[in-house]
């Protein structure tokens, strides 16, 4: 019962770190082709802004849960209940923008 147990976390800890993924410079260059400033310090910063200020509010989502035009939608009341800085905000943009590239609609169902 307990290796049943275990291996249930492990399974969840494994689906879980792949949601909210971390950036790195592949991420960087194609967060180029919308914000030309883009760099890696603002891509992980708006990661751990993403998951401290939104996952420290509700149950983290993917960038790719909503489509961009959802996104765009939703940030404005989210950055002002987290009480965000503008380059802040400018740094989880970036992020929710560059993690969202491979499903700008929304993760098909």
């Amino acid at each position: 019962m307990k290796k049943i147990i275990l291996l249930l976390v492990c399974i969840v800890l494994v689906a879980c770190s792949s949601i909210i993924k971390i950036p790195d410079l592949a991420d960087v260059e194609y967060c180029k082709t919308k914000y030309s400033d883009a760099n890696i310090i603002d891509l992980d910063m708006g990661y751990k802004l993403y998951v401290k200020k939104c996952g420290g509010c509700h149950s983290m989502y993917s960038p790719k849960y909503y489509k961009n035009d959802e996104w765009e939608k939703l940030l404005p009341e989210m950055i002002e209940r987290s009480k965000l800085k503008s380059v802040e905000e400018l740094q989880v943009r970036k992020y929710i923008y560059t993690m969202n590239r491979s499903f700008p609609n929304g993760i098909p169902y």
